[in-house]
């Protein structure tokens, strides 16, 4: 998601690591998924103009490997992008790795009253909530009865779950109220759902 007025790249759930956890315990699961989050990571970065990037939670996956360091010198070739993490849950390496890689780690950030955050808050506020985590998706059905379940962004009256950037991810089904808004992405386009 991109705020033209703030100069400011919002991207949820990459989840770096993620495949090379899964290698490290003996699964098999191809290399080339990091480098595709990278390649369309440079597509947001090269068509607008980004001051900031405002990670929304599980930027890591987990333990450190070395895709941390593969990850931190792509952004190392936008020196002028201020990058900020809101942690998430998986977001567990040692401080020392973020502050090495020139994060400012926060819980929570307000922008003219639109509050960013990892997971949506229990607690009531005032602010309209942006947030990621459960990487949302939306079952669709074909007409000869085939399903397939395509990421979304979700748009409630009091706030936005943002899709997992991440490709090794998956989704969570989610089941919008009427009144609700659903823009699904297939093949890289944005679909409203009508609800």
């Amino acid at each position: 998601m991109y705020w033209p007025a703030h100069r400011l790249l919002i991207v949820s759930d990459i989840h770096v690591g993620k495949a090379g956890h899964f290698r490290a315990s003996g699964i098999a699961i191809p290399g080339h998924l990091s480098k595709n989050n990278y390649w369309r990571l440079v597509e947001g970065l090269e068509q607008c103009i980004v001051e900031e990037i405002l990670f929304l939670g599980d930027l890591s996956h987990s333990r450190y490997n070395t895709e941390w360091d593969e990850f931190i010198d792509f952004l190392d070739q936008y020196p002028h992008i201020h990058r900020t993490l809101i942690r998430g849950n998986h977001d567990i390496l040692e401080k020392e790795k973020y502050s090495a890689a020139s994060f400012s780690v926060v819980e929570q950030k307000l922008i003219d009253g639109i509050l960013f955050e990892h997971e949506k808050s229990e607690n009531e506020t005032a602010y309209y909530s942006i947030s990621g985590h459960i990487h949302p998706g939306v079952r669709m059905l074909g007409p000869a009865k085939q399903t397939v379940t395509l990421p979304c962004f979700y748009f409630a009256p009091d706030h936005a779950i943002m899709p997992a950037f991440g490709e090794f991810t998956g989704w969570v089904r989610i089941k919008p109220k009427k009144g609700d808004q659903v823009f699904l992405i297939a093949d890289s386009q944005l679909v409203k759902v009508n609800i």
